[in-house]
């Protein structure tokens, strides 16, 4: 486009209407710029951009020599100060400092003046240095088709001290497996041997991207072929709030999000409601085959108004059996303050195997079928070190079929055994039984 001669001053369009696109033409010759066409101060105007193009430069080039009039180049019409004034032979005017997707072109001449005009072609340049904390880059012609064979370079680079973030609002370019043709390339860094972040093509938006430094480097690439919507993208300067002496106000983890953190706990340990401080966790879901649980706090006293459920869950045929290493808990025979439940079941009114408190161990408990609910409940006075368990989980081979006993199957933790009623006795087999003899 910006290389052809200037037999194009042979051609003109006889109108100043708005030019949009990625690139085009305008001009204006003295049988068009008529006194009817002037205003009162004596002036022609006409407004040049195109839509979206964000983060590109305005080129204009003026192939053919301007007349004595002149010709003042804006930043927009809302931003009246002019960039450049053209007066004379023909001129090349690469514009960075306008707002990146609009110029506002005005020509002036007297009333009485009669010349050739002027003629001009523009086009989008897409790419640059971008030196700012935040912004928004678009690929050209955006959100409308990208065109074919560009190539535009973005170097971001924010305050220093700070990283550059990422986040996609769109994204769609021509889809291929190795994104061979159409693609996005991220680096993080400020040039093209830095280290690959990500290739991108296709529809899905990637992820949030945030740099190392306070420098990223973008490169969108389009062959000949088919063209896509593009992509928009915010980049903004990201603040590590982990980094910071008070740890972003988190009492035991924080972790850097982009744009944000958020704060986590220890393990047995659970965020409190003001997402900030921690309190012991508790309670639970718990479908393996074995395992532990503790107080909440463990080894260390566990905190008053607590209300801790544990579910059990074991396979089909399978029983739980829930041995204490360690029990110690406020109270005495009542339970009335601080305790532990157990329960053949998961509800709250299932089969009751006892109610625990004081400092003697309870003895091995086994459910009745293949779940079991712990509870552990403190009230707001004193505090003790509280408890730590062991559960394990035994297939019930007596659940089917009795085991294939004849009378009595006895389930055993790993196996199971057959026993016969009074006046029988175990067969050989181990499995039925037989009546005793009378004696002679």
């Amino acid at each position: 486009m910006l290389g052809e001669s200037r037999d194009v001053c042979k051609e003109c369009w006889p109108s100043l209407a708005d030019s949009r696109g990625e690139e085009g033409r305008f001009c204006a010759r003295s049988s068009f710029l008529g006194p009817l066409h002037y205003s009162q101060r004596g002036r022609q105007a006409a407004a040049v951009g195109w839509r979206g193009v964000g983060g590109c430069v305005t080129l204009l080039l003026f192939p053919c020599p301007l007349d004595h009039p002149e010709l003042h180049v804006h930043g927009s019409v809302s931003q009246p100060s002019v960039l450049v004034r053209l007066r004379g032979g023909p001129g090349r005017l690469l514009e960075e400092g306008a707002p990146p997707s609009r110029l506002w072109v005005e020509f002036r001449s007297s009333s009485n003046w009669v010349g050739k005009g002027f003629f001009a072609i523009y086009e989008a340049i897409c790419g640059g240095d971008v030196k700012k904390d935040n912004g928004h880059i678009q690929s050209p012609n955006y959100p409308d088709d990208y065109r074919p064979s560009k190539v535009c370079i973005w170097r971001i680079q924010v305050s220093e001290g700070f990283h550059v973030g990422l986040t996609f609002q769109s994204f769609e370019i021509e889809r291929h497996d190795s994104c061979a043709y159409d693609y996005l390339e991220v680096r993080d860094g400020h040039s093209e041997s830095s280290t690959l972040i990500g290739r991108y093509c296709g529809y899905e938006k990637p992820d949030d991207i945030k740099s190392t430094s306070s420098r990223l480097w973008l490169k969108f690439v389009s062959d000949g072929s088919i063209n896509k919507a593009g992509f928009a993208v915010n980049f903004f300067k990201e603040v590590d709030e982990c980094s910071r002496p008070n740890r972003g106000g988190c009492e035991q983890r924080c972790l850097n999000t982009l744009g944000s953190y958020k704060c986590s706990c220890d393990p047995g340990y659970e965020l409190a409601p003001d997402k900030r401080r921690c309190e012991a966790a508790c309670g639970g879901f718990l479908t393996k085959l074995n395992g532990s649980i503790t107080s909440p706090g463990w080894p260390k006293e566990y905190p008053p108004n607590k209300n801790c459920i544990w579910q059990l869950v074991a396979p089909t045929q399978y029983r739980i059996s829930l041995q204490f290493d360690f029990f110690e808990t406020e109270g005495n025979d009542v339970c009335k303050y601080d305790f532990v439940e157990v329960r053949s079941g998961l509800t709250a009114d299932s089969k009751l195997h006892g109610k625990f408190c004081g400092s003697e161990k309870p003895e091995v408990i086994t459910s009745q079928y293949n779940n079991m609910r712990v509870e552990f409940k403190s009230d707001n006075t004193v505090s003790k070190k509280g408890f730590k368990a062991h559960f394990f989980s035994d297939k019930d081979e007596c659940s089917k079929d009795n085991g294939g006993c004849q009378q009595d199957c006895v389930n055993t933790f790993g196996s199971y055994e057959c026993q016969c009623r009074s006046g029988f006795v175990l067969h050989d087999n181990k499995h039925d039984c037989k009546e005793v003899s009378a004696a002679c």
